[in-house]
This record gives C-alpha cells, sequence and structure tokens, in this order.
C-alpha cells in the first residue's frame, strides 16, 4: 500500500483515498478490547469501524486495560492473527514476561516486532503510563563500570547519641540487613531542630551494619539528642 497525494495525482480514486486513511489509521495504536485469560490474552478492535487487519504490521501498537494479572509467561493475538509471545524491555535485551507485569485495571500497548523470537514475532509490551510507587529492579539500574545494582535496602531507624564534644564526631551503629562491606549509604536526616553545624555521614563498618556518624563542627558541646526517624538507603554493586 503507497500514499497518494491527491493534488499530483491525475483521476484519483476512491480507492486510493481509502487506502490514504488505512495507512492514516495505522500510525497510531489501534485500541482494543480483551479477552481470553490473564497469560493468553486475546484483543479486538474497540472500533468496529476500523480497518482490516490481514497480518501484523512491524511496529504496529496495540493499547488495551488489563482485565486479569498475568502470574506467568504470556501469549496475545489480535483477532484471528497469530499468537504471539510477549516480551519486555531491560538494559539487556527483551525478556519474556513472567509474573506480574500486567496489572489488573492498568493501561499497556504491545508492540509488534517481527524480530523478536528469532524472527518468529512477537510482541512488546510496556504501560501506557507512568506506574506509581512500582518496585526497583536493581540488576536493570546500570552503574559505573558495566555494573550492575545487585543490593537496594532501605528502612527507617531510631538513633540516639549522647553528648557531642566541639569539633568532634560520634558513631551509633545501626543494623542494616543485608549491607555488605563497599556499599554505599544514603541518609535521610531531618535536622531542621538540630544545632547548625552537626552533620550526618553513613558507612559501612561490617556485613550488616551501618555507622552513623555525628560530626560537630561547631565550638561548643551539642547536648544528647535522638533521631527519629532516619531513612538509610544502601546499595550495592557487583560487575
Amino acid at each position: 500500500m503507497s500514499w497518494t497525494v491527491f493534488h499530483t495525482t491525475p483521476n484519483p480514486t476512491g480507492q486510493e483515498l481509502d487506502d490514504n486513511l488505512t495507512a492514516l489509521s495505522r500510525m497510531g495504536a489501534f485500541p482494543c478490547t480483551v479477552g481470553g485469560s490473564a497469560n493468553a490474552i486475546t484483543l479486538a478492535f474497540a472500533d468496529t469501524n476500523a480497518p482490516p487487519l490481514n497480518a501484523y504490521p512491524n511496529y504496529q501498537e496495540f493499547s488495551f486495560i488489563a482485565t486479569a494479572t498475568n502470574n506467568s509467561a504470556v501469549t496475545i493475538k489480535v483477532g484471528a492473527l497469530a499468537t504471539l509471545n510477549a516480551y519486555k524491555d531491560t538494559p539487556t535485551g527483551p525478556v519474556a514476561l513472567s509474573g506480574a507485569e500486567i496489572v489488573l485495571n492498568c493501561g499497556y500497548i504491545a508492540m509488534y516486532d517481527l524480530a523478536l523470537n528469532s524472527g518468529a514475532g512477537g510482541f512488546h509490551v510496556r504501560a501506557s503510563g507512568t506506574v506509581a510507587n512500582s518496585p526497583i529492579n536493581p540488576s536493570q539500574i546500570q552503574v559505573a563500570s558495566g555494573a550492575s545494582l545487585t543490593r537496594f535496602l532501605s528502612g527507617l531507624y531510631t538513633v540516639t547519641y549522647t553528648v557531642v564534644p566541639a569539633n568532634t564526631s560520634q558513631d551509633q551503629n545501626v543494623i542494616v540487613a543485608g549491607a555488605l562491606a563497599n556499599d554505599y549509604v544514603i541518609l535521610g536526616v531531618q535536622t531542621g531542630a538540630l544545632a547548625t553545624g552537626l552533620f550526618f555521614q553513613g558507612r559501612i563498618v561490617a556485613a550488616g551494619t551501618v555507622a552513623l556518624r555525628a560530626a560537630n563542627c561547631t565550638a561548643a558541646s551539642i547536648a544528647a539528642f535522638s533521631l527519629s526517624p532516619v531513612h538509610i538507603g544502601v546499595m550495592g554493586a557487583t560487575p
């Protein structure tokens, strides 16, 4: 099917106009209704006036609202066309869905790609919008020198300090299960009610233990105090 430019086409036909409209409609995602099951999705055009689809055009997109949450690999078919595997895109390439990537009542777009599944074709599936509060998959976060984030630990803690003399520091240990040597520590400390010149730093002192250092950079002692909550995050990467 080719695009007809009518102002330069002598004696244009109605069929050429229909072909243009069909080509135009396929430049966007076809809205679809969902049938089948959570792991074997069947899509049908939501608009009965949509042009017929006799084959999957490469990179054609189909939008839908999930009617169930998948718990294993997923296949998708559109109308009477072939049933094909569904994939999610990752930093290392497309990976077959395995569970909970498609969630009940959320919106998704499935894009056909002839190259998937060793040339047998398949669908790239992505959420049609931003998914709020979605969990982090550490292995998909790339860091320097080709390493990947393998650990991300986070929690709220209460930390109590005794008097911190002028120009000194004090460490208090916090147990963070899973923290390892050389991991990176991130702190969330509300310091608004504390003395000016008091700074905090976190470091791993032993497996599973974070030392939270309070440094008094003033010329006066700081009275004993307690921090609650302190948000401690620990990240670790391996090559």
